[in-house]
């Protein structure tokens, strides 16, 4: 944090992320407050954090909220998809997403992203699973590959990955043409 906090750009990110964050609440809290403090020539500093959502409770979400700080959340979607992942983690994240919106609106909907794992598994759902995050009024999708080799992937799934892809084009694209928001990133790398 001190060597955020001596850099020399107008704004640097902090990020937290790497098995799960939310393991040590209290030290990513110290960390934002350290960092936070305002310092002679200190650059401006963001946050980000990405977690799995099962340690997210509710004194957290709130501190995240008040600090700003933009949440990615991985979630793969539908129970079928998510469960695989860790088995009710479905029910409680779909809990999760509830609460933030009701309870921290604007941060909902500015500073939290879901992030998609896309294996040859949960494939076939992955329209299914965006359609259920924009019915949750998610407004940002980040949906990647699986970063290390996935063994079921086979000819077939590139058929189906076409298909899955141009569904969410034209999720996208009636979105988009209703609102001016484009919900869904494809394959692109991370912000901050």
């Amino acid at each position: 944090v001190d060597l955020v906090r001596r850099s020399r750009g107008p704004a640097v990110t902090l990020a937290f992320y790497g098995g799960e964050p939310l393991l040590e609440p209290e030290l990513l809290r110290r960390g934002v407050e350290y960092a936070s403090t305002p310092r002679a020539g200190s650059p401006r500093v963001l946050f980000h954090l990405t977690t799995n959502g099962t340690r997210l409770d509710a004194p957290t979400a709130a501190f995240l909220a008040e600090r700003h700080v933009a949440v990615r959340l991985s979630f793969d979607g539908l129970p079928s998809v998510q469960d695989r992942r860790g088995r009710g983690s479905f029910a409680q994240l779909d809990d999760l997403l509830v609460s933030l919106r009701r309870d921290h609106l604007a941060h909902f909907l500015d500073r939290l992203e879901i992030a998609v794992t896309v294996t040859a598994a949960g494939l076939p759902n992955l329209g299914d699973s965006v359609e259920y995050f924009l019915s949750r009024g998610v407004r940002a999708i980040r949906v990647s590959p699986r970063a290390t080799e996935d063994p079921d992937w086979n000819d077939a799934c590139v058929e189906e990955l076409d298909l899955q892809v141009s569904r969410l084009h034209r999720l996208s694209l009636d979105l988009y043409r209703r609102t001016g928001r484009a919900p869904v990133r494809l394959f692109g790398r991370a912000p901050g």
